[in-house]
C-alpha cells in the first residue's frame, strides 16, 4: 500500500492506492470499510490521526517470541489460552494444526542477547514446564 485515497470533503478514507510485487503501475482498490493494519510504526496513522496521543510514535517495550509445540494439549481444546505469569509478560497458546500448538512469549526489551539458545531451550523443555506450572498454578474453570 502507498497511498490512502480519501474523500476531499469529509476526509473518510475510501480506499487506497496499491503496488503489486514486481509491478510498476499503481493500483486504487475502494472499500465500504478500509482497514489499516501496518504495525506499530505506521506510515499512515499521521494521516488518519489528526495529532493527540494516537498520533505519537510507537515504542517497543517487548517482543513475542514464538514456537510450534507439538502434541500438547490445552486446558479447553480449540480455544486459546492466556497464561499470566507474576513477573513476566502473558504467554498465549494456540492450536493450530491436529497436533500443533504456538506458543507466545513475551519477552521484555531489550532482548537477551542468547535469545536463540533460549528459544530452542524453550522447544525442549516447555512441555513440561507447562505441566508444573498448570499442575501448581490451577485456573479455576
Amino acid at each position: 500500500m502507498t497511498d490512502l485515497i480519501e474523500c476531499p470533503l469529509t476526509r473518510r478514507v475510501l480506499g487506497v492506492q496499491a503496488r503489486r510485487n514486481g509491478a510498476e503501475a499503481k493500483e486504487t482498490f475502494f472499500a465500504d470499510l478500509v482497514v489499516i493494519a501496518d504495525g506499530c510504526f505506521s506510515n499512515f496513522r499521521s494521516t488518519v490521526m489528526d495529532g493527540g496521543v494516537l498520533n505519537k510514535r510507537a515504542v517497543v517495550r517487548g517482543n513475542f517470541v514464538g514456537a510450534v509445540l507439538e502434541d500438547v494439549t490445552l486446558p479447553i481444546p480449540q480455544h486459546g489460552t492466556v497464561a499470566l505469569v507474576k513477573g513476566h509478560g502473558p504467554v498465549l497458546l494456540y492450536q493450530i494444526g491436529e497436533c500443533d500448538t504456538r506458543i507466545l512469549i513475551d519477552v521484555k526489551n531489550p532482548l537477551p542477547a542468547d535469545l536463540k539458545v533460549r528459544v530452542q531451550c524453550l522447544r525442549t523443555h516447555t512441555r513440561s514446564l507447562l505441566l508444573f506450572y498448570y499442575y501448581k498454578n490451577p485456573v479455576p474453570l
